[in-house]
């Protein structure tokens, strides 16, 4: 399915600190909250309030988030980190402000209810140099996986092991370079996803930035005469091995969700597991795109591929607007759509997909003169 130059979508730890090296940076592990102090300097402590809030049927915990069922108000977070999980069913406490647990206070954690994995998801409202938290070792044992998401440059991936004592695990970076992390505890599937409480972050700084794709076949000073796109995010195409021209995507992606918040991009395999991450280029602030645009250079999706935008945003957000300079492809199989945190979660507004969903898929129809009632396929 061949559309042209624009898309409108609607969605439109162990004793003391450990140094690991990565080449995004390095990582230094605190399990003493006293030296990750005096190491990090001023930090921001968020304590999940003094009492319980189940269930965060959004997925989403922020500054913003407003739950008056729950008894969570804008302002009872504090501003600078959005946390989010998996919520697959608003009716059950998947997400969730706890207690117990050998906690002395109220806690963050999900319940598995009988899945593998459901993690904790941190994005930074800005770059930040260091994070920490407190957990209580019954409650992510025997271990979790940790995934570390930099600015630019490959992720920091580690399993931790956990005692069962109280403990606390502080991560700093050589610089102000992470814009997010992944906590994903490996206890058994009737225990809990995550469970951490006064999480602690150094200041956010300027948001994440990228460089933007340079190509001689648009730029800045010579967009596409149709489409206006200046190539800034290189290229969207699952085949594409060749970083200076855009996203990489691993070999058994069959999904890219992108957040327009951050433009960071987490890649999905058929099993919904994330299995890397990424940020587009030509990032330059937070929101990453403000107005929804997007300037790619190309566009394909082949067979089987998806792309999910997502926002973590509260309000109408502004629809997605996709720009190329090349010709944007979907073959059929292939879907452009929008995601959530969960199906209750915020997505990107705006005219709702040439299918009458929030999505257009190469299988459905396309933008152009009518096929019945709706437009017909392979057309703009």
């Amino acid at each position: 399915m061949r559309l042209a130059r624009q898309l409108w979508f609607a969605v439109l730890i162990l004793a003391g600190f450990l140094p690991v090296a990565v080449s995004a940076g390095t990582i230094t592990i605190y399990s003493d909250r006293t030296t990750f102090n005096g190491a990090v300097g001023a930090t921001t402590i968020e304590d999940f309030t003094n009492t319980t809030h189940f269930p965060i049927t959004t997925g989403v915990l922020n500054s913003s988030t407003n739950l008056p069922a729950i008894g969570i108000a804008p302002g009872d977070i504090q501003p600078g980190v959005t946390y989010s999980a998996p919520v697959p069913d608003p009716n059950a406490n998947y997400f969730n402000i706890d207690a117990g647990g050998g906690f002395p206070t109220p806690f963050l954690d999900s319940l598995k209810l009988g899945a593998p994995s459901r993690p904790l998801t941190v994005t930074f409202a800005g770059p930040v140099a260091a994070f920490g938290f407190d957990t209580y070792g019954p409650q992510m044992a025997p271990s979790f996986d940790l995934t570390i998401n930099f600015v630019s440059g490959p992720s920091f991936t580690q399993t931790i092991t956990v005692s069962s004592s109280p403990l606390f695990f502080g991560f700093q970076s050589d610089s102000a370079d992470i814009v997010s992390a992944v906590i994903d505890s490996n206890a058994a599937s009737s225990g809990l996803g995550f469970a951490v409480d006064n999480f602690t972050f150094s200041s956010t700084g300027t948001s994440g930035t990228t460089p933007p794709v340079v190509s001689s076949i648009c730029g800045p000073s010579n967009p596409a005469a149709i489409s206006g796109s200046t190539g800034a995010q290189g290229v969207l195409d699952p085949a594409n091995t060749n970083a200076s021209l855009g996203l990489v995507w691993p070999s058994n992606a069959v999904e890219a969700g992108i957040s327009m918040d951050t433009g960071e991009v987490a890649f999905l395999n058929a099993s919904s597991s994330v299995i890397g991450t990424a940020t587009l280029p030509g990032v330059s602030g937070f929101p990453a795109f403000p107005d929804g645009k997007l300037n790619f250079l190309s566009v394909h999706l082949g067979t089987g591929k998806q792309v999910a935008f997502n926002t973590a945003g509260t309000g109408l957000q502004p629809p997605v607007i996709i720009l190329s300079c090349q010709d944007v492809i979907l073959d059929a199989g292939s879907t452009v759509t929008v995601g959530a945190f969960s199906n209750q979660g915020p997505v990107p507004a705006g005219f709702r997909g040439a299918d009458g969903y929030a999505q257009t898929s190469g299988s459905t129809a396309g933008f152009g003169p009518r096929s019945g009632s709706l437009p017909a396929a392979g057309s703009l």
